[in-house]
């Protein structure tokens, strides 16, 4: 490793850099970051492997400095997680390598790194194993269009016609979910976050599992009435007390994928494994572009229903969504994605004379088809109080429009336009 690690000590101007590699008729790019560390990708020739080919490099940099060659520039030392040598199939095989290695390719000035590659790449993922219950996520670009109110209100027609609904919140920057769902005495000990940081320490000294499961301490039955035998349970993101910030640093994607045992891919399985009879997981994902939104839109999701309001910024979000997700290639795992329109402010709109078909018109996207879902009065103050004692979810003209999610998501009905 004595060669590939001389990258970390060394500094090198750009012009250098391209002199060595020119004259090894290598393949490459080099980058420079915001922060002005250096990235370098090589192909390797066949049959070389990295340590041969960073040795070539070093050994024809150091060649030219006997001969006295002199290069322009600012010496700068490189990014220790942006070396890499590859081999040519690993550049074919790898979206954004790919991308990089394409001619014109020369303006991209940063490779983002891994735990980001799930909205990047998201055709590279590994699928996680299908679970025995549908997943469902719960996905909006900007927050204040109803998507937790409305995860809420499809549960409770699912939960209505008999099925068995666990919710999960991975909304762990602003989680609320329980706070709609249950009483403040009803709320477990422990949630996601819990989980997240836990489940790999525990891991090593519980290998076999026989003993760390989720269990009450996690999970809370949803006391809401409903019809027939249908159940609401919720695993909350975690008590929001002193300690939640510290543990929710070590929830990140980027610590995640970087221990042994992924526990993302865990948490479902255990999850299904303490309420067997649950049929459909509605998971309530964080909103914008973010590391676990991506994980679960594209690794975890079996069904997308994507929130938005017909404005610039949440159909900007609502398009890269699309864009994304058409990366996946034929083959791949793809999740199922309903676009769901919401808030719809008739009202505002005849104040001002503008509606929202004005602004669709001037946005260069807006999806095929989608589901309208209307704006009412009686969500305004949505809370676990209100839903025991005005109990908006029994009004019929506020569920109509999430009997039809409801029918959508479980394959009653074909995508609503």
């Amino acid at each position: 490793m004595a060669e590939l690690e001389r990258f970390q000590r060394e500094l090198l101007t750009e012009t250098e850099i391209d002199a060595v590699l020119d004259a090894l008729r290598l393949r490459y790019r080099l980058i420079r970051d915001s922060m002005g560390l250096l990235g370098l990708y090589v192909e390797m020739g066949p049959e070389e492997g990295p340590e041969d080919c960073a040795r070539r490099f070093w050994e024809k940099r150091d060649e030219f400095m006997r001969a006295g060659r002199r290069f322009d520039g600012v010496a700068r030392p490189f990014d220790p997680d942006s070396i890499y040598f590859l081999t040519s199939s690993a550049i074919d095989e790898d979206y954004y390598l790919k991308q990089l290695f394409c001619p014109g390719a020369d303006e991209l000035k940063c490779m983002p790194p891994p735990h980001l590659r799930h909205w990047l790449e998201p055709g590279q993922l590994k699928t996680a194993s299908p679970g025995r219950a549908k997943r469902v996520v719960f996905y909006s670009y900007k927050g204040g269009v109803g998507r937790t109110t409305g995860l809420l209100l499809t549960a409770w027609v699912l939960a209505n016609r008999g099925k068995q609904v666990a919710l999960v919140d991975f909304d762990l920057e602003a989680p609320g979910l329980a706070a709609i769902t249950l009483w403040p005495s009803e709320m477990p000990q422990k949630g996601v976050v819990d989980y997240l940081v836990e489940r790999p320490v525990l891991s090593a000294l519980d290998a076999e599992n026989r003993k760390y499961r989720l269990g009450n301490e996690y999970l809370q039955k949803v006391s809401l009435e409903v019809g027939g035998n249908g159940r609401i349970h919720i695993l909350p993101a975690g008590r929001v007390d002193s300690l939640y910030a510290e543990k929710l640093a070590y929830a990140s994607i980027e610590h995640i994928e970087r221990l042994p045992a992924n526990p993302l891919d865990q948490l479902f399985t255990h999850l299904e494994e303490a309420l067997p009879e649950v049929e459909l997981i509605l998971i309530d994902s964080r909103t914008g572009i973010a590391d676990i939104g991506g994980s679960l839109l594209f690794k975890y999701a079996d069904v997308i229903c994507a929130f938005y309001y017909d404005n610039s910024q949440n159909l900007e979000g609502m398009a890269l969504l699309d864009q994304y997700r058409q990366r996946i290639p034929q083959g791949r795992h793809s999740p199922e994605l309903f676009w769901v329109k919401t808030l719809i402010h008739r009202e505002s709109e005849r104040r001002s004379g503008l509606t929202a078909a004005d602004t669709v018109a001037k946005h260069p996207w807006v999806p095929d088809k989608c589901l309208t879902v209307e704006y009412h009065d009686e969500l305004k103050r949505i809370d676990r109080w209100v839903l025991e004692n005005e109990r908006p979810h029994r009004v019929p003209n506020v569920l109509q429009d999430y009997e039809r999610l409801a029918d959508q998501i479980l394959g009653l009905t074909p995508k609503s336009s």
